[in-house]
């Protein structure tokens, strides 16, 4: 897991940052209930209706996803942390910027 510097992240790379409600790749939700997939629930950050989605959920993030369409070229420099998960959890630490 990459622990990343999203304040650095968003102040470089903030024009093409996409966000989303929430974890589009989970699939705990049975499927009459699963939320909608697809490219159409990332919303440019100017444009994303974070009222809207903070109304609606009860968890009360308004956001839970960050995407930036097809690579962040330079993301070495934004990683603060990276971990080695197993079962869910961290397992080892193996880089921890200074």
């Amino acid at each position: 897991m990459l622990h990343i510097n999203t304040a650095a992240l968003l102040n470089k790379h903030g024009d093409v940052v996409q966000l989303a409600p929430y974890n589009t790749g989970s699939m705990h939700v049975p499927y009459p209930h699963a939320p909608k997939r697809g490219k159409s629930i990332f919303v440019d950050l100017g444009e994303y209706p974070y009222e809207r989605w903070l109304a609606k959920q009860k968890s009360k993030e308004g956001v839970v996803e960050l995407t930036i369409p097809y690579s962040v070229p330079d993301i070495a420099t934004f990683v603060r942390r990276v971990e080695r998960w197993e079962g869910g959890r961290p397992t080892s630490v193996l880089f921890e910027a200074s």
